[in-house]
């Protein structure tokens, strides 16, 4: 890990304010940085999005976040995709996030 863990409220919050600023019906779509091949098996170092990590606190790639927060649903007014890993991914980058972890 990078860095310790963080409260979790305080992104709740930066999401809060966020949504505020949106005006109504609107959509807000942020989503990680891409991997960067710097050769043919080889990747220069990741960093992931400012705003994404300001806003989940979630780093880790191919991970995006919607944000609607005038939604008639409240399901729909905070939505997160991440990539479901598998064992070689794990194997390759360590441990990811799961559904119930991302929660």
């Amino acid at each position: 890990m990078k860095y310790p863990p963080l409260d979790p409220q305080m992104f709740a919050d930066n999401r809060t304010r966020f949504a505020a600023l949106l005006q109504s019906e609107t959509i807000a779509i942020i989503h990680a940085n891409e991997e960067i091949v710097s050769n043919a098996d080889a990747y220069y170092p990741w960093v992931q999005s400012s705003d994404l990590f300001r806003l989940t606190g979630i780093d880790q790639s191919e991970t995006i976040v919607v944000l609607y927060p005038t939604s008639p649903s409240p399901s729909h007014r905070e939505m997160l995709f991440i990539k479901r890993a598998d064992s070689i991914q794990t194997l390759r980058d360590g441990e990811t996030l799961d559904k119930a972890k991302a929660t």
